[in-house]
């Protein structure tokens, strides 16, 4: 899995900061952004207790502010390391910058790395001190790697996580880089998300989608 390893209390957040750089046969370009995850609620669906993840990724694109926001719901027995949370999503909104609201796809360009189910071939990293919000924690490691479609499209993840208990998500970094075919140019997204700040209290930017 890439962002939850563990599922924290409804209203705990994380944020990340997100280093990348997209490269194809005729570009190289990188950028900055920040990714904000949250658990913004908490309901019965029929008989299943779920919760309201939510994802808010901020960037400035060439002097432009943007913005994406994904608000999922998932019942709580997936939200764990043994399971894939995307195969199971109930229903969902997205919505990017001033963009009209829309029914949140659970397969959609790079979001089903977000909750990545089990990885393939995974292997356990040797500890390693990081620095956070938290303090430097000493910190395990997984690597593994994950493939999905979206019609013509084909992407394959591979990870590099460390991991520990004190954060939210239990996730403290972690280097995504995506390989991606057909449907146009092949390119590959070489991406790090560091942990900067944590909180409580987290509040849904899509109040009024439930």
């Amino acid at each position: 899995m890439s962002l939850l390893y563990q599922l924290p209390d409804d209203g705990a957040w994380a944020r990340f900061d997100v280093a990348y750089t997209l490269i194809s046969s005729d570009v190289q370009q990188s950028g900055q952004q920040t990714l904000t995850m949250a658990s913004v609620g908490h309901v019965v669906e029929g008989s299943e207790a779920c919760r309201w993840i939510e994802f808010n990724i901020q960037a400035t694109e060439n002097g432009t502010e943007r913005i994406w926001i994904r608000k999922l719901l998932i019942p709580v027995r997936y939200l764990k390391p043994s399971e894939n949370p995307t195969l199971h999503v109930v229903r969902g909104w997205a919505k990017q910058e001033d963009g009209a609201m829309e029914r949140a796809v659970p397969v959609h360009g790079r979001w089903p790395a977000f909750l990545a189910g089990p990885l393939h071939d995974e292997k356990r990293l040797g500890t390693q001190l990081v620095d956070s919000p938290l303090g430097r924690l000493r910190c395990d490691g997984v690597t593994g790697w994950i493939e999905f479609a979206e019609g013509d499209v084909h992407t394959n993840v591979t990870f590099e996580t460390r991991r520990h208990a004190m954060a939210p998500f239990g996730v403290v970094a972690t280097r995504m880089v995506f390989d991606v075919k057909g449907g146009g140019p092949v390119y590959t997204i070489d991406s790090t998300a560091t942990l900067v700040d944590i909180g409580t209290h987290a509040q849904s930017a899509l109040p009024d989608y439930s």
